[in-house]
């Protein structure tokens, strides 16, 4: 951290999103410094900022930063202000410093903007430059360049208009729960590490590297014979929806009776393999209750493997393959968060951090344009409510255009929505273009 210019007196400007504050509170504030959290009181019109401002000191308090103003690193109390009100916010903006200079003079003051409105920042940059001017305190102002990925510092007040850019390390420690956290987010199921069925996915990603299909019957293709096969066999067993599922699934015979279309020929062997069956699948009718499902399985979530969720662990297994050359952490499939108020419930197929950036990846079997591009969307905005601007998002699916579809979503969410789609023929190579789609969005200097 030795690149970054450090103040006895750290001023960060709370907005919505609090992860601009976490980093710049924990790179730019001196290690025996004090950090002032600067948010706005609630009004009529808006919110205010202060239970973020709240949750950003329990954070940091977390992180190392004593509750004991003598002892290392601190963060005071946060500072409210109102945010249209210049005259106010100077005047309360001085008299915090007047107090904090009388109880511990102070050679250095920084104020990091990013989060702020651009009132704010006029208001806190102006004031912190006049209190400064008849004292000897060195000033350090500074922004978050989400793009760029790095700290970006003015040049000092007089000096020539060279602002001085310093990358965020990429092993900064903010881990995938804290970003949960800082946003008022629980989780409500943590994220599994670890892909199951991995021959039957990659014989599944084979076949649609070549053409789209899935096993359902809406995806009927009369080459496919197991395709309507398999949906017939949903209909007839009552279990799908059924109250007493697991015991009917135990009894239910698998769906493998015809699966020896050249193109399925692959994943009806990886399948018996997989769950153990016997060699000859023709012979008679191998009940759900015969096969070695793998911990945390059934047949019902079998059936959804198969369904679609095979891309999942497939997508998974791949961002895994580059985790440790790419330098990537908390990487797992399925994380499901909640929000109590409003009441808000969603899930990420597979995630990753690499920083404090946030990469996610959503998964559809479906080549359904509009479906696709919906999905994309969503996962886009899901992304940036917990990761913010840094936030990067990728689309695994079959489609064989995914060029027109990244297009057509950056028209909606603006040329700099940082989106991706892996389409059909990057399939088998998946791990390798993840890797280098990472590096590449970690790399300010090949940014598109």
């Amino acid at each position: 951290m030795s690149d970054f210019k450090q103040a006895d007196e750290q001023f960060l400007l709370v907005g919505g999103n609090p992860v601009p504050c976490a980093v710049a509170g924990r790179l730019l504030t001196a290690p025996q410094g004090r950090i002032t959290l600067v948010c706005t009181r609630k009004t009529r019109q808006t919110g205010g900022t202060r239970p973020v401002a709240d949750r950003l000191k329990t954070w940091l308090e977390t992180k190392g930063a004593s509750t004991d103003p003598a002892q290392g690193l601190f963060c005071h109390e946060p500072l409210e202000i109102t945010e249209s009100d210049s005259v106010e916010n100077s005047r309360a903006i001085r008299g915090w410093l007047d107090r904090l200079y009388k109880e511990r003079p102070f050679r250095s003051l920084g104020l990091n903007y990013t989060g702020g409105t651009k009132a704010m920042s006029v208001h806190a940059y102006r004031t912190l430059e006049e209190w400064a001017r008849d004292r000897t305190v060195a000033l350090v102002f500074s922004y978050l360049d989400a793009r760029a990925l790095a700290v970006v510092f003015d040049p000092p007040p007089g000096s020539p208009d060279n602002s001085l850019t310093v990358p965020v390390p990429t092993d900064f420690d903010l881990g995938l729960e804290d970003l949960i956290r800082l946003h008022d987010w629980e989780v409500k199921k943590r994220a599994s590490r670890t892909p199951a069925l991995l021959s039957v996915a990659h014989a599944l990603a084979e076949i649609n590297q070549k053409k789209h299909w899935r096993w359902n019957p809406t995806s009927y293709r009369e080459e496919n014979s197991l395709v309507n096969a398999w949906g017939q066999w949903k209909e007839k067993q009552n279990w799908w929806n059924g109250k007493n599922a697991k015991s009917n699934t135990e009894l239910a015979p698998l769906p493998l009776e015809v699966p020896h279309s050249p193109c399925l020929s692959g994943v009806a062997e990886a399948i018996r393999q997989e769950l153990a069956l016997p060699a000859d699948l023709s012979a008679s009718p191998v009940l759900f209750r015969n096969a070695q499902f793998p911990t945390g399985m059934d047949g019902r979530s079998f059936c959804e493997f198969i369904d679609g969720k095979w891309l999942e662990h497939f997508t998974l297994e791949a961002v895994q393959f580059c985790q440790s050359a790419r330098g990537l952490r908390d990487v797992g499939m399925n994380l499901e968060v909640k929000l109590q108020t409003p009441k808000v419930e969603f899930e990420l197929d597979v995630i990753a951090m690499r920083g404090y950036q946030l990469f996610v990846f959503s998964c559809s079997t479906s080549t359904n344009k509009k479906e696709l591009k919906l999905k994309l969307l969503e996962v886009y905005a899901r992304a940036r409510q917990i990761g913010g601007d840094e936030a990067r998002v990728a689309l695994v699916c079959p489609t064989g255009a995914p060029n027109a579809l990244e297009e057509e979503a950056r028209g909606d969410i603006g040329r700099e929505g940082r989106v991706k789609v892996f389409g059909s023929g990057k399939l088998l190579n998946l791990a390798d273009h993840i890797e280098a789609w990472i590096k590449e969005q970690s790399d300010p200097h090949t940014h598109d």
